[in-house]
């Protein structure tokens, strides 16, 4: 499968004639020298999550009209250090969204043709995967514990989910999300009937009724990921403890499918 980069903060990119960069950026690799020869990786068998990195997308923009040119090439300068949502197609006509900042607009134009100008422009990639599609989760935790299934259809870890619990029936004191020797996060508190607390894992936020709570966040000692959450590519089958709510409390686990 392969891409085409489609659009910049909903303008088009220009294709005819069209090169773009469409490879994965590197994933930094830091290794350790040993006095006896090899070598030692810290991540292990961990996958090392890429940085921010450069794509380059050009193409001739065929006008018509010298204004209607002109009017393009303003459009693509003032977006100079701006950031928004780059998007790609596939060949199978699936969209993927990441955000990046325009780092670098450049222009060629030839005088014999008045009305055609090539344009490059050159996107700095923020975001640690591309996202594909959204799941919303919600699961009433009926059961304590209970696990609950999140799927990862694409083929990236996702590591900004944001949870949102929802008490119910009395207010929930404690509560344990995590998946058995990957990851294991806590929050102690009151959350109020019918109030939500919002785990951002992504904004590394916690907001109980939308006022910041993230003094009653911890990792507990089964945590051994560096991010709060990671949804694995696949099904990952997270248990969910709480300690008061009743059987409608409910938690929503909002994420994109991960593509690298």
């Amino acid at each position: 499968m392969s891409y085409i980069l489609k659009s910049f903060a909903g303008h088009s990119l220009p294709l005819l004639g069209a090169e773009q960069d469409i490879g994965t950026g590197q994933a930094p690799i830091y290794t350790f020298p040993l006095p006896g020869g090899g070598g030692y990786d810290p991540l292990g068998s961990d996958q090392a999550m890429r940085p921010p990195y450069t794509l380059v997308a050009k193409g001739v923009y065929v006008a018509a009209s010298a204004s209607a040119l002109v009017t393009e090439y303003q459009t693509w300068r003032s977006y100079i250090g701006t950031v928004g949502a780059l998007i790609r197609e596939s060949d199978v006509a699936a969209e993927r969204t990441i955000t990046a900042r325009v780092q670098d607009v450049r222009s060629s134009r030839r005088p014999e043709f008045p009305f055609a100008m090539e344009i490059e422009v050159e996107f700095v990639v923020i975001s640690p995967c591309w996202r594909g599609t959204r799941h919303n989760t919600l699961e009433y935790l009926d059961n304590s514990p209970k696990v609950i299934s999140c799927p990862n259809g694409g083929d990236y870890p996702v590591r900004d989910t944001i949870i949102t619990l929802t008490a119910a029936g009395t207010a929930i004191t404690n509560i344990l999300i995590g998946v058995a020797a990957q990851f294991e996060i806590n929050w102690a508190g009151t959350l109020a009937v019918g109030q939500s607390l919002v785990i951002d894992c992504g904004a590394l936020s916690v907001k109980n009724n939308g006022v910041d709570a993230y003094s009653g966040f911890s990792r507990t000692a089964n945590h051994k990921i560096s991010e709060w959450v990671r949804m694995y590519v696949g099904y990952n089958n997270i248990t969910v403890t709480r300690t008061g709510g009743n059987n409608s409390s409910a938690i929503t686990f909002d994420f994109y499918d991960g593509w690298a």
